[in-house]
């Protein structure tokens, strides 16, 4: 069985609108570590999870993803 990518498990808990430690949770469980709050890509994940940013909202992070050179939470 094909192992769920870490960005995919990242948007599947956006969509569910899981909080900081669910989706750390959701990680673990699929076998990936945690967010790292020294890791840009990562926290710019974990601030749009402690701000509640909806899916719609999605397109804000992913714009700030790219302007670090980060790849979009989408692709």
């Amino acid at each position: 069985m094909k192992k769920t990518s870490r960005k995919k498990l990242l948007e599947i808990a956006r969509a569910m609108n899981l909080n900081l430690s669910e989706t750390q949770y959701l990680l673990r469980y699929g076998g990936y570590g945690i967010l790292y709050p020294r890791d840009s890509y990562d926290a710019i994940i974990i601030s749009a999870i402690e701000h509640n940013m909806t899916v719609a909202e999605t397109a804000e992070t992913n714009l700030l993803l790219e302007q670090l050179g980060e790849l979009p939470l989408d692709s």
